[in-house]
């Protein structure tokens, strides 16, 4: 997806949380708007970024560029060992240092990009050193090489 594309649908989710149209939305409101509409479960690692804006206590409200600002460091600029770190923590769901089915299966659903369970298996078995789960230093090195990251 084209940064642009990135930008409008942020855009978009920002202005539908900016009820009064002053530029400006509460994190809080967006962490409970969340919980109420029931969007946690569907959306564990979007929820997660959101508490994350609540959690840097900004008051008063944060604008648009400090919400993308926090959502896209969030998610990272995957040129750097750092971020990769924080991209891998995101889609560790169940925080067992490790990306398992269910965690690619929700990655994919998220992303709402139909895979079957054999393509997740086989993504696995390529990408895994132990062909159970791909693990943190799996990940790293498929960053790596996808993104051109130097060795820390």
């Amino acid at each position: 997806m084209q940064s642009q594309e990135v930008e409008a649908l942020l855009k978009k989710a920002f202005d539908l949380f900016d009820y009064d149209q002053n530029e400006t939305v509460n994190p809080k409101v967006l962490a409970s708007s969340f919980i109420e509409w029931k969007y946690v479960e569907k959306y564990p690692i979007v929820f997660e970024l959101i508490c994350n804006l609540d959690q840097e206590n900004m008051q008063g409200g944060i604008s648009f560029d400090q919400f993308k600002g926090v959502l896209l460091d969030s998610l990272g600029d995957r040129q750097n060992e750092e971020n990769v770190h924080k991209l891998f923590n995101l889609l560790d769901i169940k925080r067992n240092e490790g990306l398992d089915k269910f965690d690619l299966k929700e990655m994919f659903r998220q992303a709402e990009v139909n895979s079957s369970d054999e393509e997740i298996d086989q993504m696995i078995l390529v990408l895994s050193s132990d062909g159970e789960k791909i693990s943190r230093q799996d990940f790293l090195k498929l960053e790596r090489a996808i993104h051109n990251i130097p060795k820390n």
